[in-house]
């Protein structure tokens, strides 16, 4: 299984007529309530100039819920509280996830402690995401688009104890090495 590396994650996958699928090693992570809510709901609507809805931990991230897609895409947080988040409540990055209008759910993902400003198509994210909004709409088969300036789209399915995730991939190194 070939191993893909990038500055926000490092994970196997398998590619398949251009496009990948994530393995089995991918888990989901169910969002939980975030303890002592009201400081740090104010921390994350300070970093994100919005009020979110909700906000949950999920794993090592930040789950905030905003009402709208159009939200969602003028978001324009401010990276250095997003990293402050990051250090003061433990956190790796911040998840930012609303309805949408084309797909059944939209995010964008930063990580600007850990030098990601913002991910551009997060495969890790996912598997926090899909469970929340399986939950949330009935549905299992779900469809996503991460709203960076690159874009993803992702079709996911959860599984219960995994979370399925396939979309277009953009190689931009293909090789192989010899020891």
């Amino acid at each position: 299984v070939p191993k893909v590396i990038t500055r926000s994650m490092t994970s196997g996958w398998i590619r398949a007529a251009s496009r990948l699928n994530t393995p089995p090693m991918l888990q989901p992570t169910r969002a939980t309530g975030w303890p002592a809510l009201s400081a740090r709901v104010e921390a994350v609507a300070e970093a994100l100039g919005a009020q979110p809805e909700s906000c949950w931990t999920a794993h090592d991230n930040v789950l905030a819920v905003l009402a709208d897609e159009a939200g969602l895409r003028v978001l324009a947080p401010d990276l250095e509280a997003v990293a402050a988040l990051s250090r003061d409540h433990r956190v790796v990055g911040l998840i930012v996830t609303a309805p949408g209008e084309a797909a059944d759910f939209v995010s964008r993902y930063f990580a600007p402690a850990f030098g990601v400003p913002e991910d551009p198509a997060t495969g890790s994210t996912h598997c926090t995401l899909v469970p929340y909004w399986s939950e949330r709409t009935g549905r299992p088969a779900l469809l996503a688009h991460q709203l960076s300036a690159r874009g993803g789209v992702f079709r996911c399915r959860d599984r219960g104890e995994r979370v399925d995730i396939a979309g277009p991939a953009r190689f931009w190194l293909e090789g192989r090495i010899e020891i």
